[in-house]
């Protein structure tokens, strides 16, 4: 659209030319700054002549700076009611600026004509006027459309990168100063247009029934930071608004398999009145799978997809209602179970090593298909994890003196494949003793019945032999929150109390004995396990018998020594809970 603009201003009246008698021409101003595609008109009158007038052009030569040439095409002389009153008018075409006989200055993106207006009266006398038009480079659009909006959607993108300022066939030209915007006609509801171009908002709901809306817009530029020096063009967009409508085809995932090329499968969206739609996984892939910007999910589960399951897929889905718009984008999520393996480690306790004894065990696990690797905690000095191709992983090594006592070992399997790596971590109970010395200190407590959540558990002695046959004190790193040891002298210690809720699983007890006389110390790990409340118990061996009837000597009862008979029993019944223990594990190779 073309903005029709009349030149004015506070510049005194300009009265130039040769004249020949009386013939004057006063017009306003000698020069005139405009824009492609704008039409201007300079008032002018004629003093001292007899109408009517005679006007015409003179060349003298238009490619020489400052020299005066030929009207160009597009100025005319329009006459007024009184005869001795005109307009210059310049429609102004696009490509002006840089017309052939056009003096051009790139750096200001403009052209300058310099015209010369000759007047002949009645009587013959003549004058001349002469004119500068500083034609400047027009805004042009690459668009006409401003990117479309989704009711109740926030929205937010700049018209000033739709904007080209440059004639056809020259390179695009950098403002003068920035453009300025206002919307001539109301945006939709909910939405508004910034100074600097920059429409923003969350269309309302029903703005869509309205749509597409036609948006005029002024777009205004300023060749300096004069006020007297801007030029506006009115430019018409189209605005189209959408009803969000988005249905998601796809409601189910078909289940995986780790190591197993999963079916690709696509997943669907009906996004009506939306050109075409994109997906994009934000979180939640199992390793090894991958989801395509068209929506199509494939890959092969890594190893540890069985123990992640089931997998909450995270996906965005945006929606485009053109090329040139901003995306909408709804979030959904998908859930993928993954079957295989569980990756267990089946040791809850190791068997006893002795010091200065030479000492290897395999390391036992289950439900795994990829490459394994183990790694503990400090092991006893002496011991470490070692991986032989014979016999698989083991703890081995010779304990050294003073590694005697219990320990909770952390033990690490990690499992890997091509896509990616997981890994489990258990703690298990294992003791290092001393060479069989009479009188020793020896903790004779060698299994905890399993716990409960939320019900009394059901008091367990400890007691120990040897030393100065004085009572023992007795403490225990690694108990579930809710049980304690206490000890009440000639009654014995024990481990007593109530398992919390969620504190279920399998724990690694160190119980440490303290002689009350000699302060001799020994200490010894145990498993313990806390079921569940809906869980069963697992039967207590037979062969286990509880320590709180055996028969004590030495000290009154709950003292540090048992007869030599029971003292055997007890040896028995740990080599028994060991072999138990030792039932259904697989050597890790």
């Amino acid at each position: 659209m073309r903005t029709i603009a009349w030149l004015m201003g506070a510049a005194a009246l300009f009265a130039s030319g040769v004249m020949a008698a009386s013939l004057n021409i006063a017009i306003e101003r000698d020069s005139l700054h405009a824009m492609e595609t704008q039409v201007r008109m300079m008032p002018f009158r004629i003093n001292g002549g007899t109408a009517p007038y005679a006007f015409e052009d003179e060349n003298e030569g238009a490619d020489t700076l400052h020299t005066y040439g030929p009207w160009p095409s597009w100025v005319w002389v329009e006459p007024t009611p009184d005869p001795d009153q005109f307009v210059l008018v310049a429609d102004i075409p696009d490509g002006a600026a840089i017309e052939t006989n056009v003096n051009f200055n790139a750096d200001r993106n403009r052209g300058t004509h310099f015209v010369k207006l000759g007047i002949t009266d009645a009587a013959g006398n003549a004058g001349d006027a002469h004119v500068n038009f500083y034609i400047y480079e027009t805004v042009r659009l690459e668009t006409s459309r401003i990117p479309t909006a989704t009711e109740g959607y926030a929205y937010n993108t700049n018209v000033i990168p739709l904007l080209e300022a440059g004639s056809a066939g020259v390179a695009p030209r950098q403002p003068r100063a920035p453009f300025t915007f206002e919307a001539i006609t109301a945006l939709p509801d909910g939405m508004t247009m910034s100074p600097d171009g920059a429409v923003f908002g969350t269309p309302t709901t029903g703005t869509a029934s309205g749509s597409p809306y036609m948006i005029d817009v002024e777009i205004t530029e300023y060749y300096d930071q004069s006020s007297n020096h801007r030029f506006s063009v009115v430019e018409s967009f189209e605005f189209v608004v959408l009803a969000a409508d988005f249905n998601l085809l796809t409601t189910t995932l078909p289940e995986g398999e780790e190591g197993v090329e999963y079916p690709p499968t696509q997943l669907d969206m009906e996004v009506n009145e939306f050109e075409y739609f994109t997906f994009q996984a934000t979180g939640g892939l199992p390793p090894g799978m991958s989801l395509s910007e068209d929506g199509v999910l494939s890959g092969i589960p890594y190893c540890g997809g069985a123990e992640g399951s089931n997998w909450r897929i995270d996906v965005n889905i945006n929606a485009y209602a053109s090329e040139l718009s901003d995306p909408v984008t709804v979030p959904y999520a998908f859930e993928l179970a993954i079957a295989g393996p569980l990756l267990t480690i089946d040791m809850a306790m190791l068997p006893t090593a002795t010091v200065g004894v030479f000492y290897r065990e395999s390391l036992l696990a289950d439900g795994f298909s990829g490459e394994v690797n183990w790694r503990s905690s400090p092991l006893p000095s002496g011991l470490s994890v070692a991986r032989h191709h014979a016999v698989g992983w083991v703890i081995e090594g010779t304990p050294y003196p003073g590694a005697e006592g219990g320990y909770a070992i952390a033990l690490t399997l990690e499992e890997s494949d091509s896509y990616g790596s997981h890994s489990v971590t258990t703690s298990v109970a294992f003791n290092v003793e001393r060479p069989y010395t009479p009188g020793t200190l020896n903790i004779l407590t060698t299994y905890l019945p399993p716990a409960r959540e939320h019900e009394k558990y059901t008091p367990v002695k400890l007691e120990a032999s040897g030393g100065s046959g004085a009572p023992c004190n007795f403490a225990a790193e690694g108990l579930p929150t809710g049980l304690e040891v206490i000890n009440g002298g000639s009654g014995g210690s024990w481990i007593i109390g109530t398992a919390w809720i969620k504190a279920g699983g399998q724990y690694t007890v160190v119980i440490t004995a303290t002689d009350t006389v000699s302060g001799e110390q020994t200490s010894s790990a145990l498993s313990l396990l806390v079921l569940e409340r809906e869980s069963s118990a697992p039967e207590t061996p037979a062969s286990v018998k509880p320590f709180d009837t055996a028969p004590l000597v030495g000290a009154a009862a709950g003292g540090c020594a048992l007869n030599g008979s029971d003292s055997l029993a007890a040896w028995v019944m740990l080599i028994l809970v060991l072999a138990l223990a030792s039932r259904r594990r697989r050597t890790v190779q």
